[in-house]
This record gives structure tokens, sequence and C-alpha cells, in this order.
């Protein structure tokens, strides 16, 4: 394989460039399976729920209310953690994991376990988005509920499907965001396992 130059390490200028190399990383499948599985039972149970559109659109609410809660308070941790962890990993260690290349996504060793920790938080922080969005355009008399009331009386079909949909990214969005913390929980063990094994067998 190619050489590692510094440039390569530099590539990326913002988490959006981070975002989209970490692409290249396969996404766990059992990741996957579950927050399709839990997006199409949320959207069954949501479209043959009888309860009423404006109801339901208070239950998309309440789970953007308690999910951006509980991803800013994950997030600040996932930071610290992963801030502590690169402060206290010998130095000779990441070089050597800059000078490696990983053999299935390409990329720099290094990169290639620093892109699953940045994959996450980045997905924490899109979720915080979609939760401040929901907070501000569907709260209660905002611009998107009053669409949604502007097209009950017009369509009540339109504004339930619009709800229904909205209840069911919600609620896959958060299970998503739990397997991203189980794949980050592994992921600190498995690097604390590289660093073990690294002090054992590094070159003297």
């Amino acid at each position: 394989m190619a050489k590692i130059e510094s440039e390569e390490l530099l590539r990326e200028k913002d988490l959006v460039d981070v975002y989209r190399a970490a692409r290249s990383i396969s996404v766990s499948r059992r990741n996957q399976v579950v927050s399709s599985s839990v997006f199409l039972l949320a959207l069954i149970f949501a479209a043959l729920s009888p309860e009423k559109t404006h109801i339901l659109a208070d239950k998309v609410r309440a789970v953007a209310d308690y999910g951006f809660g509980f991803a800013t308070n994950i997030l600040s941790f996932l930071i610290a953690g992963f801030t502590i962890y690169l402060s206290v990993t010998k130095t000779d260690l990441l070089l050597f994991l800059a000078s490696e290349r990983n053999d299935s996504s390409g990329l720099p060793e290094i990169k290639h376990i620093a892109f699953h920790f940045m994959r996450t938080m980045a997905n924490f922080i899109l979720y915080c988005l979609l939760c401040v969005g929901i907070k501000i355009f569907a709260s209660s008399g905002g611009p998107l509920s009053m669409l949604i009331g502007t097209l009950a009386d017009s369509s009540e079909c339109v504004a339930r499907v619009a709800t229904v949909f909205g209840f069911a990214l919600v609620s896959a969005a958060t299970v998503h965001l739990l397997m991203l913390l189980h794949s980050f929980v592994f992921n600190i063990y498995h690097t604390a396992m590289i660093t073990i094994v690294w002090e054992r067998e590094k070159p003297k």
C-alpha cells in the first residue's frame, strides 16, 4: 500500500469532512438491522394506532424532549472520554498507528480507529439537531405544527402520514443512538487491548 504522508492525516478540515471519510468504514450490520426493525415496527404501530393525529404528534415531541437530554448528556461524556484517551495514549503507539494502513478500509490505522469514535459523536450531534428542529418547528403553535394543522383541515390523511413518519423516524433514531453507544463501548475496550499489546510487543 502507498506510504502514509502527513497531508493524508490532515486532509479533513471539519467534522463534515470527517463524517464523509468515515463512511468508508463498514457499519455494523447488527446496528442496521435493529434500527431498521424499530423504524418498521414504530411505523406500523403509529399507522394502526387509534389515537388522534395531535396526540401522536405530542408523543413525537415527548420523544424529542427526553432524547435531546439523553443525547447531550452522553455526548459530553463521549467527548471527554475520547479526549482523555488521546491524552494518555503513548506517543510512540500513536505514531505507529499513523504509519500503518487498515486492510479493510485502506485508511491509516489511527484514522480508522478515530473515525469510529468521531462517527458516533457526529451521529449524536445530528440527533441533537433533529430534536432541536422538532422542539422549535414542531412545538405547539410552531410552523410545522401549524402546517400539519392546516393539512389536517384539508386532508387528514396527509397530516396523519407526516406524523406517523415523524414518530417512526424519531423512535428509530433514538434506538440507533443506543446501538452506536454499544459499539462505542466496544471500541474503547478494543483500543485498550491494542495499547496493552503494544506495550508488551513494541520494538525495543
